[in-house]
């Protein structure tokens, strides 16, 4: 399997938030890590395996939190090195056609997105988990917003 979709993913959605957009004050920056062995725990029982490689510590990019506006540069077409990525969005009410966006490996140029040919699309939702292959390229795409409170904030993850 490929993509797990959960909805209201964590317990308290609007107080995570509001502690998060606390610290962390501007947009295109990131927080220090909030990955804690209980989602580590949580993301082995919907995968279903034991998981390796999930960083937890103050230091590690692991389970930080982002916030990205329509003014943030497109990264481009991603392919991670990690067997497993996880997107947590936490942005009330989002556009529609938000979301991640997933191809067919088929090119080597990650940065011209005409060239590529879509696959799956998973809409932004509050509250919502994605965790998908990260060998598959994908891109979030259609940022929105103009600030921490209006733009798409997320938490990412990266394991094995």
């Amino acid at each position: 399997k490929n993509f797990f979709v959960i909805d209201n993913f964590y317990n308290s959605p609007g107080d995570t938030r509001k502690c998060v957009t606390y610290q962390l004050v501007d947009t295109h920056k990131t927080t220090g890590s909030y990955a804690t062995h209980e989602i580590l725990k949580d993301f082995e029982n919907i995968i279903g395996n034991q998981l390796s490689d999930f960083e937890i510590g103050p230091t590690v990019l692991n389970g930080r939190w982002k916030c990205v506006t329509q003014s943030a540069p497109g990264c481009g077409i991603v392919k991670s090195s990690f067997r497993w990525n996880a997107i947590l969005f936490l942005t009330p009410d989002p556009p529609p056609g938000t979301g991640l966006q997933f191809y067919r490996d088929e090119h080597k140029d990650l940065n011209n997105i005409h060239i590529w040919n879509k696959t799956d699309f998973i809409s932004n939702k509050y509250n919502r988990l994605v965790i998908f292959n990260g060998k598959i390229p994908h891109m979030n795409i259609n940022n929105f917003g103009n600030n921490i409170n209006s733009g798409c904030l997320f938490q990412e993850f990266k394991f094995n």
